[in-house]
This record gives structure tokens, sequence and C-alpha cells, in this order.
């Protein structure tokens, strides 16, 4: 199976995300929006149990208010945990049951601490997310590329004037690696370069500009910077920092950011890369049939490994309502998947 997960987004490029409240665009975070652990069972079409590892990172403190299971696609909403025990009290949640096997990844899903209590004047409130194929394809074999991409968001919510939209934010540039012919830094500018002539006339200029580049090996390796411009004509990428000459350096370009907002409270620009903001006529269910364009891959609808969409979340409670304090919401993400 294709592996989607979803992370905070931040300010700044490569980091962690630790204030929830502060995902409100830009770039892709380190930090997953939901904890994670693997299989340490099978579970079969019509297992109703099973059992967790323990988390490789943090612990199951972390599960606690946790009211959901994705694995592989598949929404189960869960009657009990302990200790990595799990007790399921709905499989297929969002009309998906699967087989699953040891090690596959599931995640604990609750959006109860990405919101919080500051509405704007309409009394709404705004958060982005990031969706990345996190695929391996190290094994030809694997089914790597996601399609027929649907939101499901599932809203158990003690407010009946409150309401969950979601709108969905193509990025720019999606992800490139590749091998530098040169890295240099000109100190009489200070303007640092990285050529690769593999890139000339491939993509657009200037396609790149605002994404994040980072170098894998050589002198530089660690480090990266934010794309200042492109020439499609040279397959030169400008930057602003330092860098050590160096060259067949290994690199990596991040697809670009989302929009940023200055505040939880201000609404995302609806443009050619942002579609409008969609609900379901149903309070407790919203269910939307992603549109991602040839742009995001090579075939529409389709997302491949390393690329990602962006997530945003509007949520709306009716002014006069007693609590602002609404819901638990959880949002999972149905695909298909193909070999890659």
């Amino acid at each position: 199976m294709a592996d989607l997960r979803m992370y905070l987004t931040s300010l700044e490029p490569d980091i962690s995300q630790s204030i929830l409240s502060q995902s409100i665009g830009g770039f892709i975070s380190n930090t997953p929006l939901y904890p994670e652990a693997v299989l340490d069972s099978i579970v079969g079409l019509y297992d109703t149990s099973f059992v967790l590892k323990s988390p490789s990172s943090g612990s199951w403190a972390e599960w606690e208010g946790i009211t959901h299971i994705s694995i592989n696609g598949e929404l189960m909403r869960i009657g009990s945990l302990a200790d990595g025990a799990v007790t399921v009290a709905q499989r297929g949640v969002n009309d998906r049951i699967r087989v699953h096997v040891v090690n596959d990844i599931a995640t604990g899903v609750s959006l109860k601490e990405l919101f919080n209590d500051v509405f704007n004047d309409e009394y709404k409130q705004y958060r982005c997310i990031a969706v990345k194929n996190v695929s391996s394809g190290a094994d030809p074999s694997n089914e790597t590329t996601a399609n027929n991409l649907r939101i499901y968001v599932d809203v158990n919510s003690r407010n009946s004037g409150s309401n969950i939209k979601v709108a969905i934010e193509i990025p720019q540039s999606q992800y490139i690696a590749g091998i530098a012919d040169s890295v240099t830094y000109n100190s009489s500018t200070s303007i640092p370069t990285l050529v690769d002539t593999s890139l000339i006339n491939v993509y657009e200029n200037n396609l790149f500009n605002g994404s994040y580049l980072k170098i894998l090996s050589g002198e530089n390796a660690g480090q990266g910077r934010i794309i200042r411009s492109f020439s499609s004509s040279t397959g030169i990428f400008v930057f602003e920092g330092v860098f050590t000459a160096d060259a067949n350096a290994s690199y990596e370009v991040f697809p670009a950011p989302a929009q940023r907002l200055k505040n939880g409270t201000i609404s995302p620009v609806i443009n050619s890369n942002t579609g409008s903001f969609l609900k379901s006529s149903n309070l407790n269910k919203l269910s939307v049939e992603l549109n991602l364009g040839q742009n995001i891959s090579g075939d529409s609808g389709a997302l491949d490994i390393n690329n990602i969409f962006y997530l945003w979340i509007e949520k709306t409670v009716t002014k006069g309502e007693p609590s602002f304090d609404n819901n638990s919401v959880s949002i999972n993400i149905d695909y298909n998947s193909v070999i890659g």
C-alpha cells in the first residue's frame, strides 16, 4: 500500500512544530499530526481486536483521548486502547475495510487540540495540514502511488451550531532530487548557487521560488536554503546565505510551501492553487473527493512518492452557542494504490 501521512505546517522549513494552533500554512514540518505505532498482529477483515507495538518515539500517553485509528486508509472507531491492546467498536467507518499485516503503520486520530477558542468576527478559525506520500520505492513491487483520493472527516460535536469545511491547496512545485554539477559561493556578490544542467529546459523559470533545497552529501551535507530564483535555460538555483564550494553533491527540493496566514482567524486566499471550502449536508460526516490535477504528479488525481498537498480546515461555531470547545474531529485520507 502507498503510505500517506499528515504533518503540521510551520513558518520555517525542516523543523518540528510544537504548537498545534500555529499550524496555519507555510512549510511542511517534521511533526506528524497524529501519533503512530506499528501493528504487532495481523488484522483480518472481521477482526475487532489487535495489538500495537510500543511507539518508536513518545509514549502511550500521547494516545490518550484517541477516538479512531487509521491503517492503510481504513478508519476504525475504537472501543478501548490500553498499552497497545486495541478493541474496535466499528470497522470501516469510512466504508473501507482491509486486511492489515504486522508492521503496518497505525495512526491514532483525534483533532481535539488542533483548534482553540480564538475566533474571528464570523466565529471562524483555520488550520493547515500537509498530506505527504511517504512510501518507499526500494522494492519495485511496492504500491507507491496513491490515487482516487478522498478526504473523510468525522465530527462528533457537542455543539449543533458547529461545522467543519475543508479546502485543498496544491503546491506550486513538487519534490525533485538530483546531483549538482557544482555548488558555488561568490564572495563579492554574497550569492550562492547550485547548478544542475540536467534540469535545463525541464522546468519553468522560477518554478521553485520559495521552496526549500537541502544538500544531502558533500561539503554542505545537511544544510538547506530557501530558493530565491531558478533559471530554466541554465539549471541554476540561486539562494540567500552561504554554501561551501563543492561538486557532485546530491540534493533534494521539497514541495513548495502553502500560503502562510498571520494568525489562525484569517481565511486562506482562494486562488488557482486553492479550491473553495466544501462541507457535507450531514453534520457529522464530510467526504470530499480530491481533484489534484496534473501538476501534483504524472497522473491526474494521483500522489507520487514525496509529493504533498495541503489540507485547509475551517471550523465555525454559531454565535450564542454555549460552548466554543465543541468537537472531537477525525480526518482520514481514502485512496487506492498503484505500483509506482
